[in-house]
């Protein structure tokens, strides 16, 4: 599978003979999507893997979602396809999100501050704002209720 993701027509086709793989637990409890969040070339794969039911929010033995994997390595390609698919931008662990265990205690914005992942910041930030929009207009008690 590790091969498979720099090639987008190898890896549909092992995805066609062995669809479960989409959620194949490897070293370190990483999925498909933990694995496209360890290298630019394979960020590639991210789409391929959410189109065919990747678990966008499937958690590795350290406690991240691809998100924060994506977000560890400054991968945005791969970050903004997960966040297009509905990603938690809070990774679990951020106001209103549902916390879960074994998530790590940080948000994929944390991590990406602090591994100098500015492009991933950028994606993270321009997808929040077009969230806390759509609360404000769907919630009669948001700040735009308040004016």
């Amino acid at each position: 599978m590790n091969e498979a993701l720099g090639n987008p027509a190898t890896l549909e086709a092992l995805l066609d003979k062995y669809p479960d793989l989409v959620n194949d637990i490897s070293t370190g409890g990483a999925q498909p999507l933990h694995m496209c969040g360890m290298s630019r070339g394979k960020q590639q794969a991210t789409a391929i893997l959410i189109a065919r039911g990747a678990d966008i929010e499937a958690l590795d033995t350290y406690g991240f979602t691809p998100l924060h994997r994506m977000a560890s390595n400054n991968l945005p390609i791969g970050a903004r396809a997960l966040l297009a698919a509905g990603a938690d931008p809070a990774g679990g662990a951020g106001p209103g999100s549902s916390r879960r265990p074994g998530a790590v205690r940080q948000t994929p914005l944390d991590v990406a501050r602090s591994s100098g992942a500015a492009d991933v910041v950028k994606a993270l930030q321009v997808h929040r704002p077009s969230t806390a929009r759509v609360h404000c207009q769907m919630w009669p008690s948001g700040p735009r209720a308040q004016r």
